[in-house]
């Protein structure tokens, strides 16, 4: 209790922006100056109370709230802002020239309808897709919409389904009344040094429906594919990668670069074998976005 107090205080100078109408991130890119980005574009505010010792408090203070470190052997802290349940995203001396830069992704977790993205056609096939526990990957660039329309299927997920979802910060919105959340920090900064592997291991042994992984990257592809070819049906995961041909591409560079062995060709097959579905969605403009899915199986 008395950390969440501090954290709130420490939040003091931030909070008169963090409150701003349609704000969608806040950006910080040196000491003295915040950037407010809406759909209108960027707003650039000179604060000179936003200096370097209040910066790297907060940072500190934000870790102990989350159980994590941020410090000079710790200069990377990913987590979910308190209080906002913001995700928020920092970056310290040691790896930024301006010895400090943050960003806090703002925008809420909109549900829309899938007519917003698909024809009836698509959404025959999504839907089947969800109903039938088919794996779906949701693949785009930064900022494509990809966990909106992520907390968008997942509304459709029947609701007498237990779910289990892995995200190093929260971003979810889901309504089923039978949701547990585990937590992994993305930089290994959390206290207890937990794994991708160690949690997706966990989240079988806790009886869920579906596993939800919030984004894959090196370290949790692999783990989180391996489920999948076990018969693990219903899950879901986020990709960045610019088209869906691209995305294969990324996942088999993943497993890669996790150090896997095997060629590239059995690689391929792994995956095609554990995905159904990839949805990829392109940002057009500040409004427009287009998706394209694609049947694997």
């Amino acid at each position: 209790m008395k950390t969440h107090i501090l954290m709130q205080r420490t939040l003091e100078p931030l909070e008169k922006y963090l409150n701003t109408k349609g704000l969608v991130e806040v950006i910080i890119n040196k000491p003295g100056e915040i950037i407010l980005e809406t759909k209108n574009g960027f707003k650039y505010i000179q604060d000179n109370s936003l200096t370097l010792e209040y910066l790297e408090g907060f940072a500190q203070q934000l870790a102990t709230t989350v159980n994590q470190k941020f410090g000079e052997y710790h200069p990377i802290l990913s987590c979910t802002l308190p209080i906002y349940n913001y995700r928020t995203q920092i970056m310290g001396k040691s790896v930024v020239d301006t010895n400090f830069a943050m960003a806090i992704r703002c925008a809420s977790a909109n549900i829309y309808a899938l007519e917003t993205w698909f024809d009836e056609k698509e959404i025959s096939i999504l839907k089947n897709a969800i109903l039938t526990k088919k794996n779906i990957l949701i693949a785009g660039g930064t900022s494509s919409g990809k966990t909106t329309f992520l907390n968008s299927i997942l509304s459709l997920v029947p609701h007498e389904e237990r779910i289990l979802t892995i995200e190093d910060a929260k971003e979810l919105e889901l309504p089923q009344p039978n949701v547990t959340r585990l937590l992994k920090s993305k930089m290994g900064t959390d206290i207890a040094k937990t794994t991708y592997a160690h949690l997706i291991n966990s989240a079988v042994r806790l009886r869920p429906d579906r596993i939800i992984l919030g984004e894959l990257d090196i370290d949790n592809t692999l783990p989180f594919l391996r489920v999948l070819n076990t018969g693990h049906g219903g899950s879901m995961a986020t990709l960045h990668a610019d088209s869906v041909d691209k995305s294969i591409e990324a996942l088999i560079m993943n497993i890669s670069l996790a150090g896997a062995g095997g060629n590239e060709r059995a690689i391929e097959k792994y995956i095609l074998n554990a995905l159904d579905i990839i949805v990829h969605l392109k940002r057009i403009d500040r409004v427009t976005y287009k998706a394209t899915l694609k049947e694997l199986n």
